[in-house]
């Protein structure tokens, strides 16, 4: 392995520690971590979760100490590291002093840290070079520790992003880490709980409230509700906010929404003229003691006075360009105001709504194709079928369907779903729980024809149990070979959770996964609920997922006009690749089509001769050859459709690079 020689990456040029990155994760997965790409030539140690951790040695840990030291202090491809206590271990003290020299470290993530490794840490802080990212995941926070995150906030001119998640904890830590964010004026995304508003009787809420109401340095800000009924914390957040002209994304995640709250939001979102995002993330709506009128309006007709403010908020606000919504709460008639409201904006471009009533799908769906909607409304987690031929015939707006066998206790609405699925190219997530009783043979069989032969499913949930306990398929092997089949030979599922309730199930499908795993090169995402010690079989397909997800992040970049060589052999691999478009559209933040187009127009830039021998990294400019003395013909002369034709069975990685 190359981590104690000189970092070799520069400007189009990787590493070397990249050829070696699966036998790096061998040792770090033992430890819990693993170490990615996560942008183009760069690289972070990360978290694996459910991961195998091993009970090493204490030598083993001194090797992996040694290993990340080297790793840290000698690549300045390494931008990203998140440590906890089993990694830091005994040995804190060298791999601090590996952060504190770390060359291009621009992130740390900080979890459940010991309290020597967490005062370790805290002097190592001011000693980091320009660290851009800082989050800190601690149950416990002592004078020592917060004085060193206090001196880092007061002191950075590097840092952009600061995260704090935390359980309870003494006024005087909360007080001090937001007098230390009122000294920083670098800081343009923050993410905090409202922990950071407790206890009650402190001023850490009145503060918080000064430092929002004036920060001008606040691009994106995310708050997640600890506990339920929160309404006046975050009436405290949205009054402050009020006066706030800079900020351009806000995020509340997690918050009960009362009847004042609402107001406040529509009234920030009508008046605001600076956010371009606006997101209610798994938010609720309490139950309103005053019941809904009906107002006759100008502007929109008669509506109800549940929806009004969300319409004249969207009417008068002209910035806001991505929204997410909670539609639960609205009956049939105000979300098709609402869909009529999106589709005369002029500047939102997507708009998610998370949960609708079932009973009003199908109007919804009919609403966004009379007012052509469809390219930026999304219909967002598995609508549950109950009526299987108006959800699928009816409703090609719905794009992730879901079946519970307990909210549909029938068998015939999943025969009809199941049959019905194969011609339905719009549903592209399919997430199935039903009882095994449920799966006989034509179940099974209709299931296995489903999965085998879709060409546009890109996102399956099995799920198979009994009474109120999660089993696995068991000895039902054929319906894991099913599954194996699917992965093998599909192009667009990049994502399969599957929750066997014993370890035999697991086992045998990473055994038969792990053997044709390396040429497949769509699979993105493996969900099992048995994973903790599954061996080298898991190891393996969690390596390719490693190699698929860098892959797609590469192929994006390319797209949006990174154009090095080890970009073009990405997109290359992974054009068909839904999860590409994803990227491609969150980037670009442009819709399907136009994310394919660019898909396409990349793929075509270097077609021709000269073009892909610049990007092989041939030629500079364009290829030319000497005359010869037989008059043969050379590349140059073969004509464009030869040259077209030799393209298809050549790849800019067949071009090797010089060593």
């Amino acid at each position: 392995m190359s981590c104690r020689t000189p970092c070799t990456s520069g400007e189009g040029r990787l590493c070397d520690i990249f050829r070696d990155l699966s036998l790096y994760n061998e040792y770090f997965w033992q430890v819990a971590h693993e170490v990615r790409e996560v942008s183009p030539g760069e690289l972070a140690l990360v978290k694996m979760h459910g991961a195998y951790v091993s009970l090493e040695t204490p030598e083993r840990k001194r090797e992996f100490a040694s290993l990340l030291y080297h790793l840290l202090i000698l690549h300045r491809c390494v931008i990203s590291v998140e440590v906890d206590e089993y990694i830091l271990g005994d040995h804190h003290r060298l791999i601090c002093d590996g952060l504190s020299k770390c060359p291009n470290l621009k992130k740390l993530k900080l979890m459940l840290l010991t309290e020597d490794a967490a005062h370790c840490i805290a002097a190592a802080l001011p000693c980091m070079i320009h660290p851009q990212e800082l989050v800190l995941s601690q149950d416990h926070l002592d004078d020592v520790f917060v004085e060193g995150i206090c001196r880092l906030l007061a002191n950075t001119r590097s840092l952009k992003t600061f995260a704090m998640s935390h359980t309870h904890t003494e006024s005087e830590y909360t007080q001090a880490i937001l007098r230390g964010l009122e000294q920083n004026s670098t800081i343009t995304s923050l993410r905090l709980n409202t922990l950071i508003m407790y206890p009650e009787t402190s001023p850490s809420s009145t503060i918080f409230s000064e430092y929002l109401r004036k920060n001008r340095a606040l691009q994106t800000l995310t708050i997640f509700s600890r506990y339920p009924d929160e309404q006046a914390k975050l009436r405290q957040i949205l009054r402050a906010l009020m006066s706030n002209d800079a900020l351009s994304e806000l995020n509340l995640a997690n918050f009960s929404l009362d009847d004042a709250n609402i107001i406040l939001i529509t009234t920030l979102l009508a008046k605001n003229r600076t956010l371009k995002g606006f997101n209610l993330v798994d938010c609720s709506w309490t139950k309103s003691p005053l019941q809904p009128s009906i107002l006759q309006t100008k502007n929109f007709g008669k509506v109800s006075s549940r929806i009004h403010p969300w319409l004249m908020a969207l009417t008068e606000n002209k910035t806001l360009v991505e929204l997410t919504l909670n539609m639960s709460c609205f009956d049939s008639d105000d979300c098709q105001s609402f869909i009529k409201v999106l589709a005369s904006s002029t500047n939102l471009r997507q708009v998610t709504i998370t949960q609708l009533r079932s009973e009003h799908v199908v109007k919804i769906c009919r609403a966004m194709r009379e007012h052509s909607v469809r390219q930026h409304v999304f219909l967002g987690p598995h609508q549950i079928i109950k009526d299987p031929v108006v959800m699928l015939t009816e409703c090609k707006e719905v794009t992730c369907i879901g079946f519970d066998s307990i909210a549909v206790s029938e068998l015939e609405p999943l025969r009809t779903t199941l049959s019905l699925l194969p011609s339905c190219s719009h549903v592209t997530s399919f997430d199935l729980r039903v009882n095994e009783h449920f799966m006989h043979k034509e179940i099974s069989s209709l299931l296995a024809k489903y999965i085998t032969s879709t060409t546009v499913l890109r996102d399956l949930t099995l799920s198979i149990y009994n009474g109120a306990r999660y089993m696995a398929f068991g000895t039902e092997l054929a319906l894991i070979q099913m599954l194996v089949e699917m992965v093998q030979s599909s192009r667009r599922m990049y994502e399969l959770t599957f929750y066997p309730d014993n370890y035999e199930s697991a086992v045998l499908l990473l055994s038969k996964l792990s053997h044709s795993i390396r040429s497949n090169y769509t699979l993105l995402y493996l969900r099992l609920s048995k994973r903790q010690d599954l061996g080298q079989n898991w190891f393996t397909i969690v390596d390719v997922k490693r190699r698929h997800l860098a892959l797609v992040m590469r192929a994006a970049h390319f797209v949006m006009g990174m154009k090095h060589k080890y970009c073009a052999e990405a997109v290359e691999l992974v054009h068909f690749n839904p999860r590409l478009v994803e990227k491609v559209r969150e980037l670009a933040l442009a819709d399907e089509n136009e994310a394919l187009s660019r898909i396409r127009k990349s793929l075509k830039s270097f077609s021709e001769l000269d073009d892909f021998m610049r990007m092989a990294g041939v030629v500079h400019y364009s290829v030319t050859c000497q005359r010869r003395n037989d008059g043969r013909k050379q590349l140059v002369d073969i004509g464009r459709d030869c040259w077209l034709c030799i393209r298809q069975y050549l790849k800019v990685g067949d071009v090797l690079d010089p060593q």
